[in-house]
């Protein structure tokens, strides 16, 4: 073969799309003159430097180096690989050149250097003489405007990935032409082979993001793939309001605060709390001194938070609504922020499109009793939204979560019977009906909507809508370690806190609620920070459980204050403690009143002050008992202890009747509370199975200054009294020395620090 074959087999290497005819009749035409600039028309770059693969085993010393001889035709391009090849000026009398201008053949968009690796390296003049890459419309982008953060190469991948599958095979097939057709400086074989993710990584290595979204576009419209580039775009869109909610939700839900002086991040104080997937669990009944037999309740899976809506999940479920529901304090809310702050950063739930968290209590606050359209609800609380079109609320390629807390909020303004149905976003309604066409399932079908809720609340449901139901049981025992370990930074103060909680086992139990943790947390932080580390923490747990209880009626006083006689709600709730101690029962059938005289409202109890529940009992048959507890048998023992004491500083009684044959007419003249002292614990101390002893701790402990400023908000008057704890001390010790009753010996000893 002749130097000049050789050379024209180079420049027209068979990767062309073009066929052999139309290759010939190019070679053959009439050469074309050009002026000297165009020398610097194509280069060939320098050779990269070649690997040191040691010695040869080849015996070179004979070998003779030989020049390589000039190539016979001036204006073909050097190909030699010992450097950067120089063009020859051109000369009328040069009869072998052949047209170089020629752009469909690969020779005149690659250079190829010794290892056969494809450099892009065209060069194309514009009219003016200039250089420009972006000779098609598509390619063309603007430097100096700045992409939007959201587009990223792993949005940019899985987008054009997910196009291209709802491509059919012929289709397919015509994108892998066009493409290799129309960019023939990027793609020099036939894709017939490759399949999309090859085709994909291929786009993303030659183009920035926006371009390969771009050129996408144009060849799905030369397909006529209308439908596609209308999709593409929606994802484009879509994936801009994801980051910008994500970035709003991270400002939100990205730090907790543990005091007022003390923000930190969430993953470094959240602790997971224990699930289960069914409803009905009852409440925790373990206990120090009691043995109490629970009700025979449903039995569910362990889940924990990341289980809710995870992909798995909604692939073995077809339910669009989730219940997220446990008593006060269990830590509902802690879980849905962990939810949230998850996705907004990217570590679960990334097949979820969008999460909109909606607190009822905020949304009640609002907007009231006004009428609102839900889409509007939306626009205020995340402008971000306003982006999307309103058939983006409806596709099924969008997966929208509405995270709604505080179900209870306006769970007694949800109607059913007749309240209207509404099923299109805009249409005007008041929240209450709009909230109860989202449970009816009518207004958002095609989203996923998570309610969290304290119980009784959710039995409102509708009877027919579908839903899946995770009940929140608090912390683990091992939880209950990390939790404080997280919380106090100072590792000997966490271990001091810990072995604090140990040695008390109703400390240790309760901290199964979350919120008591905190509140614990709190309180000994407080003491560390104004006595120092070394600073005895309180003995008695009178003081915690007061706080406790505020707490957990702050929300409701707040909200029902106008409405509800809180004073009166204690009383008739204490009541009720009372004489289910009295009569040893920690739970009650809320099916008929067993009380004299006006009946307590459960709703009251349960859902708005969170310190009682309800549940249902394992059925039998057709048959389920719905079952009234308190949040726990030692806040009953408290709420009964806050009672009798309630009810001998605002009117004068004493709850407790004196055992009989031990009335002393000395006792019946005596007015203070030390009188009503001995009526308990001579109460307590007949009781063998010891079901007054953790009432008594209370009830000596509110004697404490310290917990009686914090209850002398519910007394009626001023109260001065004057005895001093001295005496009540004596009169414990007096019933200790007696040694009547060993076995109430440890509690009696109880009872003397909670004076402290």
């Amino acid at each position: 073969m002749e130097d000049s074959e050789l050379d024209m087999e180079t420049v027209s290497p068979t990767g062309s799309f073009l066929d052999e005819e139309a290759s010939a009749s190019i070679e053959s035409e009439p050469i074309v003159e050009e002026d000297e600039e165009d020398e610097d028309l194509y280069y060939i770059p320098e050779r990269r430097p070649s690997l040191d693969l040691g010695p040869s085993p080849m015996e070179t010393g004979a070998l003779l180096f030989v020049e390589r001889p000039e190539s016979p035709v001036a204006s073909y391009m050097s190909m030699r690989s010992e450097g950067i090849g120089s063009s020859v000026n051109l000369s009328e009398d040069d009869h072998t050149r052949i047209h170089r201008e020629r752009t469909d053949s690969f020779s005149t968009c690659y250079s190829v250097d010794s290892d056969d690796c494809e450099i892009r390296i065209l060069k194309v003049k514009n009219k003016d003489g200039a250089d420009d890459d972006n000779t098609l419309p598509e390619l063309k982008e603007d430097l100096t405007d700045t992409p939007h953060p959201s587009l990223t190469i792993p949005f940019v991948f899985k987008a054009i990935c997910k196009v291209l599958q709802l491509l059919k095979p012929l289709g397919l097939e015509t994108f892998r032409m066009f493409l290799w057709q129309r960019y023939p400086q990027s793609f020099s074989t036939s894709l017939h082979n490759m399949d999309i993710v090859d085709i994909v990584d291929r786009m993303l290595e030659c183009y920035s993001l926006r371009v390969s979204l771009q050129i996408t576009k144009t060849l799905l419209q030369a397909l006529e793939a209308k439908r596609l580039v209308d999709f593409l775009e929606d994802m484009e869109r879509q994936n801009e309001v994801r980051f910008e909610l994500s970035e709003r939700l991270k400002m939100m839900y990205g730090e907790i605060k543990c005091s007022e002086e003390d923000k930190r991040p969430l993953d470094k104080i959240f602790t997971d709390v224990h699930m289960k997937s069914v409803r009905d669990n009852g409440p925790n009944i373990e206990h120090e001194v009691m043995l109490i037999q629970k009700p025979e309740t449903m039995e569910g899976e362990d889940s924990c938070v990341k289980d809710i809506f995870s992909a798995d999940f909604m692939d073995k479920n077809h339910e669009h609504l989730v219940l997220l529901y446990g008593v006060a304090g269990s830590g509902k809310s802690m879980a849905i922020r962990k939810l949230i702050h998850d996705w907004s950063n990217q570590k679960t739930h990334d097949h979820i499109t969008l999460m909109l968290p909606l607190p009822l209590r905020q949304l009640k606050q609002m907007f009231g009793d006004a009428d609102i359209t839900f889409l509007d609800i939306l626009h205020s609380l995340y402008p971000e939204t306003k982006k999307l079109k309103v058939e983006d609320y409806t596709s099924k390629d969008c997966k929208i979560l509405y995270i709604f807390d505080d179900l209870e909020e306006i769970a007694e303004y949800i109607e059913y019977q007749d309240t209207p149905l509404v099923f299109d976003i805009q249409k005007c309604a008041k929240l209450n009906i709009l909230i109860a066409n989202i449970l009816r399932d009518q207004l958002l079908k095609f989203g996923y909507c998570l309610f969290a809720t304290r119980p009784l609340v959710h039995y409102c449901i509708p009877w027919d809508t579908q839903h899946f139901v995770f009940e929140v049981l608090g912390f683990t025992e091992e939880k209950r370690t990390e939790y404080f370990k997280k919380r106090f930074r100072d590792r000997s103060l966490a271990d001091q806190v810990i072995a604090y909680v140990k040695s008390s086992k109703t400390l240790h139990i309760m901290c199964y609620l979350p919120l008591f943790c905190s509140l614990l947390s709190d309180l000994c932080q407080s003491i560390f920070k104004n006595q120092g580390p070394q600073a005895e923490l309180p003995k008695g747990i009178t003081h915690i459980y007061t706080r406790l209880f505020l707490a957990l009626l702050h929300d409701y006083r707040k909200e029902r204050i106008e409405s509800i006689n809180t004073q009166k709600f204690i009383m008739t709730l204490g009541k009720r403690a009372f004489t289910m101690l009295e009569k040893g029962e920690y739970f009650l059938s809320i099916n008929y009143h067993r009380d004299e005289g006006e009946p307590l409202d459960s709703c009251e109890a349960v859902t708005y002050s969170g310190l009682s529940t309800l549940f249902y009992t394992k059925p039998l048959l057709y048959m389920e008992e719905r079952m009234f507890s308190f949040l726990h048998p030692t806040m009953q023992e408290y709420v009964a202890a806050l009672y009798a004491f309630l009810m001998f500083v605002n009117e004068d009684k004493n709850v407790f009747d004196p055992p009989k044959g031990k009335i002393s007419l000395k006792l019946k003249t005596k007015k203070g509370p030390l009188e009503m002292h001995k009526y308990a614990l001579e109460k307590s101390l007949s009781c063998e199975d010891g079901k007054f002893d953790i009432c008594m701790r209370f009830l000596f402990g509110m004697l404490n200054s310290r917990n009686t400023e914090l209850i002398q908000q519910f007394f009626n008057h001023t109260v001065k009294w004057n005895i001093g704890l001295k005496d009540v001390e004596c009169l414990i010790k007096k019933k200790m020395a007696g040694k009547q009753h060993p076995d109430r010996t440890k509690n009696l000893e109880i009872c003397l620090e909670e004076l402290m």
